[in-house]
């Protein structure tokens, strides 16, 4: 059961590693207070036409399941708890986990990677210590060479997953998080999701430095209007440097290829 545990953090670090990237969001976007109750809504889109999506593109096959029975969406906080803790091989959580609602945070931010907006407020983990790095050169911002240094540790954790093994975590567990999922209120299919979201990550472009930034009021903005433009998912990309992003690209190529073999229609 330990080893089992091991390789389902992983899957936690997959998101971890984008999920520390986004930290310079907390920063770039400033976002207000919010009510709790609004932290894991779906972010607001135009809805689409019924018939969008009427089958599901990505059904997963099963591994075989060593999951308890009694475990819920609600009860599943202990579970992803010992996942850390075995992941980090200590006797407690690190200080830059976010310890509640871990399955619910981990489905929301997957669901919001490829939207126009990523919400703060569904991070797993907790802001990293610095801020966001920006040069300035007289009129001329552009983000600061230095800044792809605060996301090497999420990198190089993410470098060290064992791929195969955390898919078929994920695959042997996928019930319930397509049950959390559903209760989040999001539609559709978490899988299908989880293949949108990685294909929008490998599909940023490769921004040649400097990247150039606009600031026409308190919050940064990429200059080029293709950049700004773009989903979440792939502004966090363009903004861990051009090092760290085809380093997440490699492992995610490889993810995606792992969850091929757990596709019915594969």
């Amino acid at each position: 059961m330990r080893k089992v545990v091991q390789w389902g953090i992983a899957l936690l670090v997959l998101l971890m590693a984008l999920a520390g990237a986004y930290i310079a969001w907390l920063y770039w976007r400033m976002p207000a207070p919010v009510d709790e109750a609004e932290i894991f809504a779906p972010a607001p889109v135009q809805p689409p036409p019924v018939a969008a999506k009427p089958e599901i593109a990505h059904p997963i096959i099963a591994a075989e399941a060593p999951i308890v029975a009694s475990t819920t969406v609600d009860t599943s906080d202990s579970l992803f708890t010992q996942f850390v803790i075995s992941l980090f091989g200590g006797s407690q959580l690190p200080d830059f986990v976010l310890a509640d609602r871990m399955l619910r945070r981990f489905v929301a931010a997957v669901d919001n990677l490829p939207r126009k907006e990523l919400s703060a407020r569904i991070r797993p983990v907790k802001p990293a210590p610095g801020m966001f790095m920006a040069d300035k050169q007289g009129d001329i911002l552009s983000i600061a060479p230095q800044n792809e240094a605060r996301y090497e540790h999420y990198v190089n954790a993410l470098e060290s997953i064992d791929v195969a093994a955390m898919v078929k975590f994920y695959a042997s567990h996928y019930a319930l998080f397509q049950k959390a999922y559903q209760e989040l209120g999001y539609a559709g299919n978490f899988n299908d999701r989880l293949f949108e979201a990685i294909d929008d990550l490998l599909a940023t472009p490769k921004a040649q430095a400097p990247v150039l930034l606009v600031q026409p009021k308190v919050m940064y903005r990429f200059a080029d209007p293709d950049m700004e433009n773009r989903s979440a998912g792939q502004k966090i990309m363009l903004r861990m440097g051009a090092d760290n992003s085809t380093r997440v690209k490699a492992v995610l190529t490889k993810v995606r290829a792992e969850l091929k073999r757990y596709d019915t229609q594969h």
